[in-house]
């Protein structure tokens, strides 16, 4: 046996990042009410029969397929599909938020042109659009590696998903899975991320056509090797939860408590986050969400991978925790590593008892944010495929990224930490803001991470300092009228007053570049204009930042105590790039260099010049421009 299920929640994986909150031992077994089969396949007495313990009846029904005493969870027996066994569990539907496939395999060989045994498939045929789902071993490439093969039809429209990585040997076992949560669809070998692509939208429903395991429903493609503990939910699992039930527990329920009490741990952005897909935009990888009990919280903790406990502040603090129960956890990149980082947090209420959730985070430390970017909020199914989310509570919309509770400081990042000159375009709508606080949107930048400066000792980091500019594109003073500003913390250089209106959409364009190549000096300007009219050659607000010595950062979008919505986002590196309102450049084209030819033939005998090979053959052009000859006699 290659792992033995007491081994599996320490095996190293390539690409996800899971957050565990801590079940007790009493709820371990506790039925997942989206748990649609559970066949253990540990019943060697009943012949011909596979037991559904899901509660839901779900049997199978055996042909060709035998028990041994073997099995890869640590049980006492599996099935053994010898190339030609199936389960036929009948024409089952998934009708829930997603779907997960998993089981434990043991390949005795890999049979068919292109290895493809079935694992679980609902299939009314062997093409990929007759498939509803699917989890399959294939042959990679024209290679004889074996790599894991997963289908779902989505919309009436079949996913096709194959693993890059992570091969399959005979003679060994492995937990295999796919997972579909209505935003990606992710394979797994042994709790490791194979292969991972988004995708959104319903799972397709058709109940004439049955569910097979080791083999499609007809028989085909059948499984050469043993099969154990197979496994179907109706929601996609996190790799936290594969990691319990591939030890032999059963995974936390959905959208994150599981408690003894009442207690109730809302984690923001779902479940299934990431973090670095596209760059380094600051120091931490944020995690954030709100806990509730009627009892109230006690404490709130978390550990990652394994190491010491890190206490959790809990809001209020009128800041970055600025309502009741929100917590924030500020993970340092250098302590993630490449791979699957467990996090395990327990919250315990007044009364002793303990509530648990599970947050899986694909990191990636290797990428760059790009320097040209453009962020249509239209094109993605999450919020942190194109931002990084460093404060608050968002929600996709209609017209972008809308802040789902106002407060102190709601923030998300956009950018690498080593950008330094660019432009921005974006645009935001005004719903709402509170008349009683100095309240706007805006940006900040360049932007490095939270500090300790000059908030020290705080958890999450609450200090701010140093960074670049703030510039307001939309400003509401306590009790002044509404304007445009820039400048740095409580020191605006320059501002306008604009008659801001709310359910309005409005344009702005920032920019920060050095006052000279060679200066560490940064001028940051921004202007504002109603969306539907001419946008303004001049700036509004202009601010040169000689103090701050912050030179390289990403941007901050801030809403601080309004109700906004951020548009999409464009960025532009300034570096020969043409923008809106520059004055146009000068005629810098220079003039071609002509070396004078002279041509002569006979009287009344016809002279032949050829203008490209002859008269232009010596001629130059600094700016490589095309050039054409007239002759003249």
């Amino acid at each position: 046996m290659k792992f033995k299920r007491y081994l599996f929640p320490f095996l190293k994986a390539a690409y996800t990042l899971a957050f565990v909150i801590l079940v007790a031992p009493s709820l371990a077994s506790a039925m997942d009410p989206d748990l649609l089969v559970h066949l253990p396949l540990d019943d060697a007495q009943t012949a011909g029969s596979a037991t559904d313990i899901s509660g839901n009846g779900n049997n199978g029904s055996i042909s060709g397929a035998s028990y041994v005493n073997e099995s890869g969870d640590g049980s006492p027996s599996s099935l053994d599909f010898n190339g030609s066994g199936t389960v036929n569990l009948g024409g089952l539907d998934v009708n829930g938020s997603g779907v997960t496939l998993a089981a434990w395999v043991r390949a005795d060989s890999f049979t068919g042109n292109n290895f493809d045994g079935r694992i679980i498939s609902k299939a009314s045929g062997i093409a990929t659009d007759r498939h509803v789902f699917m989890l399959s071993t294939t042959r990679r490439g024209n290679t004889d590696d074996v790599v894991l093969l997963g289908r779902v039809r989505i919309d009436g429209d079949t996913a096709n998903f194959r693993a890059n990585t992570g091969l399959l040997q005979t003679g060994e076992w492995y937990h295999v899975a796919m997972v579909y949560d209505e935003s990606a669809m992710t394979l797994y070998l042994d709790g490791e991320v194979v292969a991972s692509a988004g995708l959104t939208g319903s799972i397709d429903q058709d109940s004439s056509v049955d569910v097979a395991v080791g083999s499609q429903p007809n028989g085909s493609n059948a499984w050469d090797g043993l099969i154990d503990d197979v496994r179907i939910f109706q929601r996609g699992l996190s790799a936290g939860e594969l990691a319990e039930i591939a030890s032999g527990g059963a995974p936390a329920d959905t959208g994150g408590a599981v408690a003894e009490g009442d207690s109730d741990i809302d984690v923001w952005y779902g479940l299934n986050q990431v973090a670095g897909n596209i760059g380094r935009s600051q120091r931490w990888v944020n995690v954030l969400g709100k806990v509730t009990d009627p009892d109230g919280i006690s404490s709130l903790s978390y550990t990652l991978n394994g190491g010491a406990s890190v206490a959790l502040s809990i809001g209020s603090n009128d800041r970055r925790l600025f309502n009741e129960g929100d917590f924030n956890i500020d993970l340092d990149r250098a302590d993630l590593q490449q791979g699957a980082n467990l996090v395990e947090i327990t919250a315990i209420d007044t009364q002793g008892s303990e509530t648990s959730t599970t947050v899986t985070v694909n990191f990636n430390r290797d990428r760059v944010w790009p320097s040209v970017y453009t962020v249509d909020w239209s094109t993605l199914s999450s919020i942190q495929e194109g931002v990084e989310i460093l404060d608050g509570n968002w929600e996709l919309t209609p017209n972008g990224i809308r802040t789902v509770e106002t407060g102190y400081d709601r923030l998300f990042a956009v950018g690498e930490v080593t950008w330094d000159e660019y432009e921005l375009t974006s645009s935001f709508i005004l719903h709402d803001y509170a008349e009683d606080e100095f309240a706007g949107v805006g940006v900040i930048g360049p932007w490095v991470g939270h500090t300790d400066d000059p908030n020290p000792g705080q958890q999450p980091k609450a200090g701010f300092l140093p960074f670049g500019s703030q510039t307001w594109t939309a400003y509401f003073p306590n009790g002044g009228a509404s304007r445009v500003q820039t400048g740095g913390h409580l020191e605006p250089k320059d501002r306008r007053t604009f008659p801001f209106v709310l359910e309005q959409k409005y344009n702005f364009r920032y920019r920060v570049e050095r006052v000279s190549p060679n200066s560490d000096d940064l001028r940051y300007q921004a202007r504002v204009w109603a969306d539907g009219t001419p946008e303004p050659t001049q700036w509004d607000v202009e601010d040169v930042d000689t103090t701050s010595g912050v030179t390289d950062g990403s941007v901050v979008f801030v809403a601080h105590f309004t109700d906004a919505t951020f548009g999409d986002i464009s960025v532009l590196p300034l570096s020969g790039t043409p923008f809106v309102g520059d004055p146009p450049p000068g005629d810098t084209n220079e003039p071609p260099v002509a070396v004078e030819d002279n041509y002569s033939t006979l009287q009344d005998t016809a002279l032949s010049v050829n203008a490209n090979n002859g008269v232009l053959a010596n001629d130059t052009d600094a700016d490589n421009d095309s050039l054409s000859v007239n002759l003249a006699l």
